[in-house]
């Protein structure tokens, strides 16, 4: 429903500039004919119901899409209406208010999109029923009405005349009718059922209901029904002599009525802009041949410049690799070589695989330079260069490049001078695996992150990614992928995808793969079932100790670039599914740097970003659950010194299992809860006036066996058990009480 939602806004926002140009167009088209008017309303009406527009260099639309389909998952939602200044004032007040907090099960900003879509449908039904009711209550009212001639009608409880009824539409007279207006009336409402106005009105009140939060399709709508109405009133008139057009214009007068408000039906003779019609009619002229030409074309020309959406530079695309985005894209040589384009805020970067044999990672840094691209990794030691043919194809310069020979020669085919990768849309996590491993969340509620994993997952042939769904309201937290794609497959195939996804989103239970057009699920898989390479979580051995990646930035934690500031560097590696067992060996790659925080930490130097790495103990370990919430006084380094406390006392309780920590809320700093603290030092003998507190709450499992378990009760889930701890302004954490 949110997607949808989407496109509705934007195919609003298009045709509301359609509107503005209509209602210009409109202003200077005075003089021609009043259906020139109705046809620029219904280019109107074809654009809100296109779901697609026809690219073209005519259009005049600033922005072929202000809010993007993902905005819902970004981690800064931005809109891009095509209007600098309005994007620069309204982007800084999104970022400030809806930025992701990796911690919360939802995105902000997905959050608001749900409660507008609701509104948004609420919307519709209640305009709908509104339209329905008055239909019903006008059918009952001539319901006892008397049959005149043909179609024609005669009632004595309606007022003024009017047509009701799309497929058998019926005219209606009111019986207090002067005979002398009758033939005027009959005329008018025969010219509305010639231009099928019953049935063009109606289908402007759906579209109406549906865009109902878009103002200026409010005026289009007030403003057709207005035009219909002076259109026949044209068609009528323009034949009668002048006395004739004066006693037209007096049955407009005598059959007028109060305005109401807009609805669906009727066509009533005397409803719409009585006073601007009588003095169209006394003044009509019939337009001159000229000016209805000049009319037509003025139509052609909105159309091509409104009902077309701009055509993307050819920077803006995709694979161009002089573009900004988030991803350039994989392109391929044969099966075998596979060099991955990306970017991000940070740069741009590059991962090249030819060899399944070797564990050298060739990844790094990409420039262009006259019309070749030039790859270096980023320990400095191999320089890959292609030139450009164009955005499709990249060709290999063997000679100003690095040898490509395979391990074992038998297994594919040499990579020679002059061979051509060829650009592909299918993302494959095998061939960014640095790109994706900056994406790696313990949290399924990070959506941002969470989405981005999706769209790089090792997907069947076949297959493209199209949208995600988190389930985070209970347990098992589960995701669900929308693909693209409609070949025969099996749920083994998915597995490959299903393995990449348990070992990058760390506390998700399943994961499902859906056709994204008709929601038929064609595989399903809990974390137990899949196991394989990409189970363990990244680590590294520094010093004799195992480090784990927390999925956290440390960039506040050292300086903010690597200058010769390194402690050390990884220069060995093992399979991802195994433990590092020397030191500067990780499961993840080799040639980053890292330096060392404290006993308990490290920040690794990776993709130009430092990654928090923590040491490994017995019981707190990957599949522990941390959450630091959202807090305006505490920074995520305060908040990992005092776990980092809560976790040494946990690592005394032999055979607990801890499963989760939560920071609470900034609520628990308060007045009391800081004397309550206070008067803890004093009974435990300590010389210090707290000024800070801080709680967390933790889900532990006690022993099985009842002999281990001492005083917690064996085998038994203890949930929400409270965590205190202070501190002087900025000084160390002290534990100071636990429990319930």
């Amino acid at each position: 429903m949110e997607t949808v939602f989407i496109k509705i806004v934007n195919m609003s926002i298009s045709a509301g500039w359609l509107v503005l140009a209509v209602i210009v167009a409109r202003f200077l088209l005075k003089k021609a004919p009043k259906w020139v008017s109705v046809l620029l309303w219904g280019l109107v009406g074809l654009r809100l119901v296109m779901p697609f527009t026809i690219k073209s260099g005519f259009s005049l639309l600033p922005s072929a899409e202000v809010i993007s389909p993902s905005i819902g998952y970004a981690k800064n939602p931005t809109i891009n209406s095509g209007i600098s200044a309005f994007d620069n004032a309204v982007n800084p007040a999104l970022g400030a208010t809806l930025t992701a907090n990796p911690g919360d099960s939802a995105n902000p900003m997905q959050v608001w999109i749900f409660i507008f879509s609701i509104i948004w449908i609420a919307g519709i039904i209640i305009l709908l029923t509104y339209g329905l009711i008055s239909y019903l209550r006008l059918y009952k009212r001539v319901s006892e009405a008397a049959l005149l001639k043909e179609n024609v009608w005669i009632c004595d409880r309606v007022e003024t005349p009017f047509i009701l009824g799309i497929f058998r539409p019926r005219i209606y007279l009111p019986s207090s009718l002067d005979e002398k207006d009758m033939e005027y009336v009959l005329s008018h409402e025969k010219a509305h059922l010639r231009r099928k106005d019953h049935i063009w009105k109606p289908i402007g009140f759906l579209l109406l209901s549906v865009y109902w939060f878009n103002p200026l399709i409010w005026a289009a709508y007030i403003l057709l029904c207005r035009d219909i109405e002076m259109a026949c009133d044209e068609k009528v008139i323009t034949d009668l002599e002048t006395s004739e057009k004066k006693a037209y214009a007096n049955a407009l007068v005598s059959c007028s009525m109060q305005r109401r408000l807009v609805i669906a039906c009727p066509l009533a003779f005397g409803e719409v802009g009585v006073k601007e019609r009588v003095k169209a009619v006394l003044n009509y002229k019939k337009p001159a041949f000229w000016i209805t030409i000049f009319a037509i074309i003025a139509c052609v020309v909105v159309a091509a410049c409104f009902l077309t959406s701009p055509k993307p530079d050819e920077q803006d695309s995709h694979y161009n690799l002089s573009s900004v985005g988030v991803y350039y894209g994989i392109y391929m040589y044969g099966d075998l070589a596979k060099l991955g384009i990306l970017s991000n805020e940070d740069g741009e970067y590059f991962s090249f695989g030819f060899d399944p044999f070797s564990s050298y990672m060739n990844i790094g840094s990409i420039t262009e330079e006259d019309g070749k691209l030039i790859c270096k990794t980023s320990d400095g030691k191999y320089t890959y260069v292609f030139d450009i043919k164009d955005a499709q194809t990249l060709i290999f310069d063997a000679k100003r490049s690095a040898s490509v020979k395979l391990i074992d020669p038998n297994f594919g085919e040499q990579i020679e001078d002059g061979s051509e990768f060829h650009f592909s849309d299918q993302l494959s996590a095998a061939g960014i695996q640095t790109d994706i491993d900056t994406y790696r969340t313990d949290y399924i509620g990070d959506a941002p992150k969470v989405s981005q994993i999706a769209m790089r997952l090792p997907y069947p042939d076949g297959y493209s990614y199209s949208s995600i769904e988190i389930q985070s309201a209970h347990e098992p937290y589960g995701l669900t992928v929308y693909l693209n794609g409609d070949q025969p497959i099996s749920q083994d195939e998915f597995e490959e995808a299903a393995r990449v996804a348990f070992g990058y989103i760390g506390n998700m239970g399943t994961i499902r793969f859906c056709k994204a057009d008709t929601k038929e699920e064609l595989a399903a898989f809990e974390r137990g079932e899949v196991e394989g390479a990409y189970d363990r979580i990244p680590c590294v051995m520094v010093n004799g100790r195992l480090y784990l990646d927390t999925g956290m930035d440390a960039s506040g934690m050292i300086p903010p670039t690597p200058d010769s500031s390194f402690d050390g560097a990884i220069t060995s590696e093992v399979d991802g599914s195994e433990l590092p067992t020397r030191n500067d060996q990780s499961n993840f790659g080799t040639g980053f740097g890292y330096k060392i925080i404290d006993d308990s930490n490290i920040a690794i130097y990776m993709n130009q970003n430092w990654c928090l790495f923590r040491q490994e103990n017995d019981s707190y370990s990957y599949g522990t659950d941390i959450s630091y919430g959202s807090s305006q006084i505490y920074s995520q380094e305060d908040m990992i010194s005092a776990v980092n406390l809560i976790t040494d006392e946990f690592n005394t309780w032999e055979g607990c299992e801890l499963h989760s920590i939560r920071y609470t809320s900034d609520d628990c700093n308060s007045r009391d809860n800081i004397a309550w603290m206070n008067e803890l030092a004093k009974a435990q003998g300590l010389d210090i006036v707290f000024t800070q507190c801080i709680e967390f709450v933790s889900d532990f499992h006690s022993p099985v066996d009842s002999a281990e378990a001492g005083a917690w009760n064996p085998d038994e889930e203890y949930t929400d058990w409270q965590w205190w701890l202070a501190r002087t302004d900025n000084g160390e954490w002290h534990l100071m009480t636990m429990g319930y």
